[in-house]
């Protein structure tokens, strides 16, 4: 009797875990395909310059408006093309002063080749710059990522160098 009662409980612990899904948000692969419309976009930014021993730090909170911004992901081969735009309304301030600017018909990554690694989405542009986004929410309508970049220039115009340090969410809805 306690081996049957054993068997009972065994399986029912491996329809449980069976059934039970680690669900973090973040669809399969093939939940990317298909069309994307952009909702919304959020990001920060800090760029810090330093020329002939001078230094200035601009931090930056960018929110997109206007946005007919759409990306298509298609498969075998995994592509994407995107097309619009949208206008990003920066909110800075620059050595302690404030003040806001809105530019206008900001192009996103126009084209390249993807693949997603569990919740990675990474991106190839056709200039051969891998992008990263972190899959925050993939279900049938809605695609959210975030994303993390740092980077360094030299300005030619100083001979100073520029340090920028940004990240983002990225929503779209499935058209």
């Amino acid at each position: 009797m306690k081996m049957k009662l054993f068997w009972t409980i065994l399986a029912f612990a491996l329809l449980v875990i069976t059934a039970c899904s680690d669900d973090d948000g973040v669809g399969d692969p093939d939940g990317l395909t298909g069309s994307w419309q952009m909702t919304a976009l959020d990001y920060t930014l800090t760029s810090s310059a330093i020329s002939g021993g001078q230094s200035s730090t601009s931090n930056y909170t960018g929110t997109a408006t206007n946005m007919n911004l759409t990306i298509t992901f298609s498969e075998n081969p995994n592509e994407f093309t995107t097309t619009g735009d949208y206008d990003i309304r920066l909110e800075y301030t620059t050595n302690g002063y404030p003040s806001f600017i809105t530019a206008r018909d900001q192009l996103f990554i126009e084209a390249g080749s993807w693949e997603q690694e569990e919740d990675m989405l990474i991106v190839l542009t056709e200039q051969e710059r891998t992008r990263r986004a972190t899959i925050i929410l993939l279900d049938e309508t809605t695609l959210v990522l975030e994303y993390a970049a740092s980077e360094s220039t030299i300005d030619e115009a100083s001979g100073g160098t520029v340090y920028r340090e940004s990240e983002g969410t990225y929503t779209f809805k499935r058209k």
